[in-house]
């Protein structure tokens, strides 16, 4: 009707309240009809799209800002740390409000502390209030049916969603709590024909936590309702075979990274009103249940761990742009460079519950104090490993700031490019994926921007803007190896470059025409869902049977290399199993 959606405040005790009295009622009503112990669980919806999403600006209700005070002074623990923080000299925690606005644009990056510190801290409690609210009510529900019913909720979309105050940015709270799995769909960045359907969170951590993590495949079929008759009808333009494609690529992720997936209808237009449809659905079922039931079936050793942070977040200000680039752009990247990669939160890997990895991707290491990066060092030494750090990592420290404790990050000397400087790349060699002159990225101003400046450290691509090193490697003494991409922008070739160069492991072949389809690997599978026809050259570790789960007909015994020919958008669910 054109009118403005209404949301709850969670912070509201009302709210909460009769939230709880309703899930009491709904519970009661499965009693009444006697089918209780039909039902497994119940996913909780909230917010925008009942995916907890909150809508833009700020809940300014007098009760948000009477619970934003209180988590002050649970954070600060007195004035005296309040005004240090906020560089006000008065300020008490009766008095403190909400920042003034919510910026998201121009170049500049990161927030101005102690100036902002007020907007970090107002994104930081919005994460915290959202998965306060789901912990809650998750408690509710098990202190109604015990473990038997499971507890399922649309969060945790950091590498998606690029506003800080949409709330995703607490994961590691329900981690701990009686939540039981999470949601999320396809990613909306790049589901078509074609693209990559990226996973939407850390879903590695949540499964290390011992949590579900279920993929919604919500993707057009080609049906829809006709408004004249009410029966489903198939759309002109989308080839059927186009779609089963799609929810093949979407399987294979959700097989590979140790999901669950689901097939919805999200409109009710009869999307999957179709028997060739549902014999489709019944084949990856049936998929499923053997692949899950292989003895042979591991998770295996990731190629590359993606290690992501939720609190740093809040300390950027121009989110849109920033996470856009670093997060949801690399994570594409990533799932284009034919490694096979797991995804988790910082505090997984500090803690040690993360598998070891030949490297590691460091997304969004802005918050580094003197001890985490001890931390970080010494297990890249212990393991021998490689470390790849995005843009700006310890801009944020005890001891140091800015360049010089980015330097002492990434183990070469790194400096201020200056105010307005711009990125965009090109690359400085010749290479088995990349061009001399192949561009990375845009040339546009971004505040703060590094360059690199170390005699020691090998440099792959240059800036346009002053040709100074935008992209270098080097191997400090400690034996493991850095390799520094303040270049906000990123590509698949540039990944599989530095993997070639290092000798990682690499699934695709350098042969015949270089290709970056979407690629999935892990628990004894291997997926590409094919951008372009034509055959693939694939390298594997060692002599393995392979079958292809999708077509019997297909595979190869005892083999360490093959060509696997596919079609445009075509989808291939690979079994690999290795003859020791």
């Amino acid at each position: 009707d054109g009118k403005p959606l209404v949301y709850p405040s969670l912070a509201s005790p009302d709210w909460l309240r009769a939230a709880g009295e309703a899930s009491i009622k709904l519970y009661k009503a499965f009693e009444m009809a006697g089918i209780e112990e039909r039902v497994l669980g119940v996913v909780l919806g909230g917010l925008r799209e009942g995916r907890w999403r909150h809508p833009d600006g700020i809940d300014d209700s007098p009760v948000n800002l009477a619970a934003f005070r209180d988590w002050l002074r649970g954070r600060y623990g007195n004035e005296e740390a309040l005004r240090a923080a906020w560089g006000l000299e008065e300020l008490t925690f009766a008095a403190a409000d909400f920042p003034p606005t919510l910026p998201d644009g121009g170049a500049s990056v990161f927030c101005t502390l102690p100036d902002e510190q007020c907007l970090a801290d107002f994104m930081a409690y919005t994460a915290w209030q959202t998965a306060n609210a789901i912990d809650a009510l998750a408690r509710h529900w098990k202190s109604l049916t015990g473990p038997a019913w499971r507890v399922l909720v649309n969060y945790g979309h950091g590498l998606e969603l690029p506003r800080n105050t949409a709330g995703h940015g607490a994961l590691g709270l329900l981690l701990e709590g009686d939540v039981d799995g999470f949601l999320s769909p396809v990613s909306s960045a790049d589901r078509g024909l074609g693209g990559v359907g990226g996973m939407m969170g850390p879903v590695a951590s949540a499964l290390l936590h011992g949590k579900q993590w279920i993929l919604i495949d919500d993707a057009r079929t080609g049906l829809a309702k006709d408004p004249a008759t009410g029966r489903p009808v198939r759309m002109k333009g989308l080839n059927r075979r186009d779609v089963f494609n799609v929810q093949r690529r979407n399987f294979s992720l959700a097989m590979t990274q140790g999901m669950g997936i689901a097939w919805a209808d999200p409109l009710g237009q009869g999307a999957l009103c179709d028997e060739a449809q549902w014999t489709e659905l019944e084949a990856m079922r049936a998929i499923f249940e053997t692949a899950w039931a292989d003895p042979a079936r591991g998770g295996g050793t990731p190629g590359l761990l993606v290690v992501y942070d939720e609190e740093a977040r809040n300390y950027v200000k121009n989110a849109r742009r920033a996470h856009t680039a670093l997060l949801l752009q690399t994570r594409d990247a990533v799932l284009r460079t034919g490694v096979a990669a797991r995804f988790c939160l910082l505090e997984d890997f500090l803690s040690g519950a993360a598998p070891s990895a030949p490297a590691y991707l460091f997304l969004n290491l802005f918050l580094l104090d003197t001890e985490t990066r001890q931390a970080i060092h010494a297990r890249l030494a212990r393991e021998k490993a490689t470390a790849l750090w995005r843009y700006a990592p310890g801009y944020f420290g005890d001891d140091l700031s800015g360049a010089e404790a980015i330097s002492a990050t990434v183990a070469m000397t790194v400096r201020a490019a200056g105010a307005g400087a711009k990125a965009g790349s090109r690359y400085a060699l010749e290479g088995t994926w990349i061009t001399v002159g192949g561009v990375i990225g845009a040339q546009e101003a971004w505040d703060p921007l590094y360059y690199v400046d170390d005699e020691n450290a090998d440099v792959l691509a240059n800036y346009v803007d002053g040709g100074k090193g935008s992209v270098a490697l080097r191997q400090p003494e400690a034996g493991w190896t850095s390799v520094f991409i303040a270049e906000p922008g990123i590509t698949p070739a540039l990944l599989r470059e530095i993997f070639h160069i290092l000798e990682l492991p690499l699934y695709p072949a350098a042969a015949g025409a270089l290709r970056f389809d979407a690629f999935y690997a892990g628990n004894g599978l291997l997926a590409l869902h094919a951008g372009s026809v034509g055959e693939r050259a694939i390298q594997l570790p060692e002599a393995s049977d392979v079958r292809d789960l999708f077509d019997d007909s297909a595979g190869w015994l005892q083999t360490e290399a093959f060509m696997l020919p596919m079609n445009t958008g075509e989808t291939r669910l690979l079994r690999v199993t290795p003859k020791r």
